[in-house]
């Protein structure tokens, strides 16, 4: 049996998370908002009620180490640690089946081919500004 988490979202979080049933939203505020310690809570969430594969990306690989250690783990160490494993090496999180990949802008021929149900992507200023995309269900295609 899994514990339940003991997970909080404010009221902006939760209308995102959950209350929203846009295939595709995106998200323009401010740096305090609280967006990506909601975005890795709902993750993890997803992640248990069996949705994956999952692309977190970053506009940095450097940013990923810090976002896991400071936003996922505190939440994965409420879960018993038979049902998920970090990977630092190869920026792979597994929760039971399933898997959630870290991806950079560093790379990001890296994004495509994986079939991804659920995207998280923390875009920049270098990006165009401060939106972040988060994608409930779909796959992701670039041009070049």
């Amino acid at each position: 049996m899994i514990p339940k988490l003991r997970l909080k979202y404010h009221s902006g979080q939760n209308n995102i998370f959950y209350q929203s049933t846009a295939r595709k939203r995106i998200v323009a505020k401010g740096r305090r908002w609280g967006f990506t310690k909601g975005c890795a809570q709902y993750v993890i969430e997803s992640m248990l009620d069996g949705v994956g594969p999952v692309m977190w990306g970053d506009t940095i690989s450097a940013n990923i180490i810090s976002y896991v250690e400071r936003y996922f783990l505190p939440i994965l160490t409420q879960l018993p640690p038979n049902i998920w494993t970090w990977k630092k090496q190869e920026k792979k999180l597994l929760i039971g089946n399933q898997v959630c990949d870290f991806r950079s802008a560093d790379q990001p021929e890296n994004w495509e081919g994986f079939g991804y149900k659920r995207l998280s992507v923390r875009a920049s200023p270098n990006w165009g500004g401060p939106v972040h995309l988060f994608q409930r269900n779909g796959l992701v295609s670039r041009s070049k």
